[in-house]
Parts: C-alpha cells; sequence; structure tokens
C-alpha cells in the first residue's frame, strides 16, 4: 500500500511551497524509512537527515521523536556505509537513553542493539558482543521466543559471533533463529531470508559447502521472486553464492551468475 504512495509523498516532500512545519519532518521520516526497506538508501538518508536537523532545532536531547529521528538516521548511514557517523550517533542515544529509559525499556534495547551491530560493522567486535549479549539476555528474560526484536538481536549476535570466531555459537544461534523464523514467518519475509543468509554463511566457515550451497541457493530463488534486480540484499546473496560456487567447484554456476549481475550492474550504473 505504502509504494502506491510513496511517489506522492516525494512530490509533496520537493515542492518548494511544502513549508517548514512539523508535519512536513514527519512524513520525511516515514517516506526515509519506505525507502530504506526499498534499498534507495541514499535517499532515505537525505530525507532522516532533513528530519533530524529539523528536529534537534525544535525538541530537547531527550525528546523521543528527536532520539527515534537520530537512531534511523543512524541506522541509514550503517546500511550507506558511513559506520563512523552511525556509531557516534548511536552512542549519543544510547547515553541519553540508559539516563531516562529502565532496563527492558523496548526503545534502550532497540538502540543498544543497532549499536551493537554498527560497532561489529566498524571492526569493534568485543564492543559488539558484549552489548549485544546484554540485549538479547534481556530480551530473552522479557520476550516470548518468536517475538520479532528477540529474534532479531539473537540474529545480530550470532553474527557478532561468527566475526569473533566463535562459530559454534554463531551456528547453533543462526539455527535457533532460522528454525523459529521458518515456523513463523512467510518464506519472501526479509527477516526469515537474511537468517537463513547469515546461517549459510556461518555453514562455510565451518566447510559445510554442500549446506551452503542449498541454503543460499534457495535464498536467492526467493530474493529473486520479491526483490527488485539491483535490491542491495539480492546482489549481496547473490555475490556470496558466486564464491560458494567457486569453492564447491562449480565454475560454470559461478561464470553464469557473474554475467546476469553485470548485466543488472549495467543495466542500474552500479560500480
Amino acid at each position: 500500500m505504502w509504494r502506491t504512495y510513496l511517489p506522492h509523498a516525494l512530490r509533496i516532500l520537493h515542492q518548494a511551497g511544502a513549508g517548514d512545519m512539523e508535519e512536513r519532518y514527519e512524513l520525511s521520516f516515514w517516506v526515509g524509512r519506505c525507502l530504506q526497506v526499498e534499498g534507495r538508501i541514499k535517499e532515505a538518508v537525505r530525507c532522516f537527515e532533513e528530519c533530524w536537523r529539523w528536529r534537534s532545532g525544535q525538541f530537547a536531547e531527550e525528546h523521543p521523536s528527536r532520539l527515534v529521528s537520530q537512531h534511523e538516521l543512524a541506522r541509514a548511514y550503517q546500511a550507506d556505509g558511513q559506520i563512523k557517523r552511525a556509531v557516534a550517533l548511536l552512542e549519543q542515544v544510547v547515553t541519553v537513553q540508559e539516563r531516562t529509559l529502565a532496563e527492558e525499556h523496548p526503545n534502550r534495547l532497540a538502540s543498544q542493539h543497532v549499536l551493537g551491530g554498527a560497532y561489529g560493522s566498524d571492526g569493534q567486535i568485543k564492543k559488539a558482543v558484549a552489548l549485544l549479549e546484554q540485549v538479547v539476555a534481556v530480551r530473552e528474560r522479557t520476550l516470548a521466543e518468536e517475538h520479532p526484536d528477540r529474534q532479531t538481536s539473537q540474529h545480530v549476535l550470532g553474527i557478532a559471533y561468527q566475526a569473533d570466531g566463535q562459530i559454534k555459537k554463531a551456528v547453533a544461534l543462526l539455527e535457533q533463529v532460522v528454525a523459529v523464523r521458518e515456523r513463523t514467518l512467510a518464506e519472501e519475509h526479509p527477516d526469515r531470508l537474511a537468517s537463513q543468509h547469515n546461517l549459510a554463511l556461518a555453514y562455510q566457515t565451518e566447510g559445510d559447502l554442500p549446506q551452503v550451497v542449498e541454503l543460499l541457493e534457495h535464498v536467492v530463488t526467493i530474493l529473486g521472486r520479491t526483490f527488485a534486480e539491483d535490491h542491495p540484499s539480492r546482489l549481496k546473496a547473490q555475490w556470496n553464492l558466486i564464491h560458494v560456487y567457486r569453492a564447491h567447484g562449480q565454475e560454470q554456476k559461478a561464470m553464469d551468475l557473474e554475467q546476469r549481475m553485470a548485466a543488472v550492474r549495467t543495466r542500474h550504473g552500479i560500480s
């Protein structure tokens, strides 16, 4: 439904006389979230920056609207590869929330969770593991096994364990996440696909190549049915599958997929 309205919302935001009022920046915030889901990260960053600048000038440091816009801007920066900026913004958010919110508060946990992921992307793996273990411990104590927030934090902790060389822990946790998501989410749900994708990468680290090929082929097939051909998640999964094909001695499959990806990159001007 929101995809239908998105072009109209963008047109409103781009109108010169749209006005400097709270409703404009609220719309900018939600358009940014939609653009990020679509993989249009550069555009999402611009929307979130506009919203955050306005709210920073209007609201106190502890105001929920200011904090949530800062949180989402940091997530967009991370998706755009601007990891240092993401970490700096998130550390500010977490500092404020740890001072003003209870340990179990969903907003505090959400920001700690995203900061943990950003630490991992920034190579600060020990910090990532420590913070994510803290988040997972609270969410396992307070949320049901199927709760999306609990599942998401376990997923990101599994990735951090893998980056930290704790492969057994990574595989065990990601297998647990995949089992729950396969039971509770549709086959094409992005969260289910993401956990299957990362479990495949963990299996690859263990050297279980046949299982990696099977799982990644499944992910690539579903992404090909549900995501645009230039979506970052689809391209990343295809690229990983190429590497796995080569490691498994399936050079022809690797070359065929590489050629299809090259055509996509040419069509969409992706470097």
